[in-house]
């Protein structure tokens, strides 16, 4: 039988022992995420191959969702050759494996999924608590968390002043009224 190359998610090389293919896919989805923050063409144009459903997601966003699916490939690579290899390249294996979880924490943080963006963050902090890096990023989080809450709150006392007028209103209180008759008759 014969595979097309739709079915094909990825051949892992396993005897790569410089590691090239977690470095090649951790580079491309870096140049994704830059290619997500320069590419500031409007539209969903798609891609060749690209199925219809993707389509809906801005072209940014898909480069974002492309570097966070590589990044997480490379790490299952580097966790894969973690198993196969030495102590000596543990340690290097385990070097990437946390860039890796940097690389894919900017990325989601750059879809505004900030649960995604922490817990990737933490976890480099809890190995290597001294990575400024990820210190950074972890106060990027924190900061487009606070902006989100404060954004949310001030929303929500919008409405609730916008509801307020509504109901105080001559007409808001006769629709009140009106809706409180036609339960009552119910």
């Amino acid at each position: 039988a014969t595979i097309s190359q739709k079915e094909i998610l990825l051949a892992v090389w396993a005897k790569d022992v410089t590691f090239l293919q977690p470095r090649i896919l951790l580079n491309l989805s870096r140049c994704l995420l830059k290619l997500a923050n320069v590419d500031t063409t409007r539209g969903n144009a798609s891609c060749v191959g690209e199925n219809m459903s993707s389509a809906k997601n801005s072209r940014q966003e898909r480069y974002r969702l492309a570097a966070v699916r590589g990044v997480s490939i490379a790490m299952s690579l580097c966790e894969y050759h973690i198993l196969e290899s030495s102590d000596d390249s543990a340690e290097e294996l385990d070097s990437l494996a946390e860039k890796a979880r940097i690389v894919r924490s900017r990325a989601f943080l750059d879809l505004k999924k900030i649960p995604n963006a922490t817990v990737d963050a933490k976890k480099v902090l809890a190995k290597k608590p001294e990575n400024r890096e990820a210190q950074a990023l972890l106060a990027d989080i924190r900061a487009m968390d606070a902006y989100n809450k404060s954004v949310d709150k001030r929303l929500s006392k919008e409405v609730c002043r916008w509801v307020q007028t509504a109901t105080n209103s001559t007409k808001g209180t006769e629709a009140m009224d009106k809706t409180d008759e036609s339960h009552r008759s119910e």
